[in-house]
């Protein structure tokens, strides 16, 4: 059995769910990963921001304040964040944007550990300045 290689970037968790939020950020510190975690798109923003380095960024779509939606948008029009692989988590998938990964809830730990090992697997090699 292969261990998991530390990512050097941060998997940050946007999810307003508190148990979903906690449960989420358990299984992937125990696998490894350095883990931020926000209640809502605006703190997730904050988090993105404040981060030294994103590999991942796994959003509800539906939060108060700012919802996944908006944060998709504050990503895609901030050059700092666009660039982060990003997956929806809903318990609506078809509301999902066309061409966003979305993964539907209960979510599949071992689909999101595939995803977010393809993704850290590269990170860290070229960051941007």
């Amino acid at each position: 059995m292969m261990a998991a290689v530390p990512c050097l970037g941060v998997v940050v968790v946007v999810e307003d769910d508190e148990d979903t939020r906690e449960l989420l950020k358990t299984v992937l510190q125990r696998r490894g990963y350095r883990v931020a975690t926000a209640a809502d798109g605006l703190d997730g923003l904050d988090v993105l921001r404040a981060a030294d380095a994103v590999c991942f960024v796994l959003v509800d779509l539906f939060m108060p304040r700012m919802d996944g939606f908006g944060l998709l948008r504050a990503m895609v029009d901030d050059p700092k964040l666009s660039h982060f692989p990003i997956c929806l988590s809903t318990s609506a998938p078809d509301a999902a944007p066309k061409g966003v990964a979305c993964l539907p809830k209960p979510i599949d730990l071992a689909r999101l550990f595939a995803m977010i090992e393809l993704h850290c697997a590269t990170s860290g090699t070229a960051l941007p300045a």
